[in-house]
């Protein structure tokens, strides 16, 4: 015959099992552990990149349990499963830290939200994505005709559209040969 009992969290660290009868008893004593727990933290992310350079993620994941387990630790970009660290062993109270990494793209503008996950706990960290500086120029006034010997002026903005920002030449060329510029133009 046999006696059955569902352990939980209150019988930490040990139980005491006896079986009686009128004249006898014999006990014994159970030790009880949690069960593993890889509890997932961010160590470092930026805040923001450019469009076209990669996010770096540092994660540390710990096995907070009374147990040892094997899982596998999983990054997802936007809800997107991107890498994935595999048969990830770690005994009761040990630790591992690691890297993923993810190159951004045009379609990640404005952000994305990275996650850090185990089978029992996720981290998150939202990064800014910008696109690059964009120096966008239009001729606002030139004349449409002039004589021989006249000076040509040429009246031009410069905006930069992207959303960092950056300095850059503004040339001015005629008929392909380089004939002004303003340097560094923020």
């Amino acid at each position: 015959d046999q006696f059955t009992y569902s352990t939980s969290s209150a019988d930490i660290p040990q139980v005491t099992t006896i079986v009686s009868s009128a004249n006898d008893s014999a006990s014994q004593t159970v030790a009880v552990s949690s069960q593993a727990n890889f509890a997932v933290s961010i160590d470092n992310a930026p805040a923001s990149v450019i469009t076209g350079e990669t996010i770096s993620v540092d994660y540390t994941v710990e096995n907070t349990g009374g147990a040892q387990d094997t899982q596998d630790i999983t990054f997802d970009v936007n809800g997107t499963q991107e890498d994935v660290n595999t048969s990830v062993t770690l005994a009761a109270g040990e630790t591992l830290s690691d890297t993923f990494t993810y190159t951004t793209s045009a379609s990640d503008v404005p952000q994305v939200t990275t996650t850090v996950a185990s089978a029992n706990e996720t981290a998150s960290a939202t990064v800014a994505v910008n696109e690059p500086a964009n120096f966008a120029v239009t001729i606002d006034n030139a004349p449409s005709g002039v004589v021989t010997g006249d000076q040509i002026t040429v009246d031009y903005t410069v905006e930069n559209t992207g959303d960092v920002s950056d300095t850059q030449d503004i040339t001015f060329d005629v008929n392909g040969t380089q004939e002004d510029v303003n340097s560094s133009v923020t």
